[in-house]
């Protein structure tokens, strides 16, 4: 059952096909026809009845006149199960439509080169190979330069869904943010929230109350938007409350005492100091070691 991260990460390959193909180009070096992709309907039925589906499909070329087909598929983890079932998936699509098949895989999976791009299906004396172009987190660039935001934002939160554990590149995107329009960033955001982990959440969320407005709902509620907006206590309560978010996230542990430091802090450049300290601190106790600059 597809999950709702699921859909959002694929939702992000449907309206943004260019991604499918550029990497199909890149990393599986296929040639394709220089002619628009739009995604399709991906359900198929085949003549027993039996309903198919794939994560998103995309067509070469008009719809009623397809030059290619190109499967897009997003998996957290890689399985032999999920190759299976694409292939299967693949080969009622050729039948079809008779015209070329591609399929990409992107993925976080650290593992995913342990399945070889061909992939071969045997089922009596029908014997299917298809060569998938898998995208991992060798092939998606750790963006951490904010300003790649205003050019390529659907690739950032491909950059996110692959490395987002890492501090600079989740601190990144959101500092992209303000590279958008308003309406443009509470877009990208959310596709990139919705697939992130909990963790890697949080840390975003975190650096969105120090450097732009709330662009989601999630953030709004977490802020407290309209409480505290432009009020010096707000913003020192926002601070207060980012800086615990960001060691929560981090897994620092935070003792009675400490907290109390934190909560009581009302000066701000005390507090950015401390949060930027956080990104990187080994411990609670050396995040508030020595005085802002």
């Amino acid at each position: 059952m597809p999950t709702p991260s699921h859909d959002a990460a694929n939702s992000l390959i449907r309206e943004h096909p260019e991604l499918a193909v550029r990497f199909l180009r890149t990393v599986g070096h296929v040639t394709l026809p220089d002619v628009p992709v739009q995604a399709a309907d991906g359900e198929l039925n085949d003549r027993v009845s039996t309903s198919c589906y794939a994560d998103t499909v995309l067509v070469g070329g008009p719809i009623h006149d397809r030059r290619f087909s190109l499967i897009s598929e997003i998996e957290t983890r890689i399985t032999q199960g999920k190759l299976d079932q694409t292939i299967r998936y693949a080969a009622t699509l050729w039948l079809h439509y008779g015209k070329p098949i591609h399929i990409v895989f992107f993925t976080p999976d650290p593992n995913y080169k342990k399945f070889d791009r061909e992939v071969t299906v045997v089922s009596g004396c029908l014997t299917l190979s298809v060569e998938i172009c898998f995208v991992g987190p060798d092939e998606i660039p750790a963006i951490t330069d904010p300003a790649v935001m205003e050019n390529d934002p659907a690739l950032f939160v491909l950059s996110v869904i692959a490395h987002g554990d890492r501090p600079d590149v989740a601190e990144a995107f959101c500092r992209g943010m303000a590279h958008l329009p308003h309406d443009y960033a509470a877009y990208y955001y959310e596709h990139a929230a919705a697939k992130a982990t909990r963790t890697i959440r949080q840390r975003m969320e975190a650096t969105m109350k120090l450097q732009i407005p709330a662009y989601s709902d999630m953030a709004k509620e977490h802020r407290g938007i309209g409480r505290t907006e432009g009020k010096a206590e707000g913003r020192v309560e926002g601070k207060v409350e980012a800086l615990l978010i960001t060691l929560e996230a981090r897994g620092l542990t935070v003792s009675p005492e400490q907290r109390a430091r934190i909560e009581d802090c009302t000066d701000l450049p005390q507090l950015d100091h401390w949060i930027r300290r956080a990104l990187t601190g080994a411990t609670t106790a050396e995040v508030l070691a020595s005085a802002g600059q």
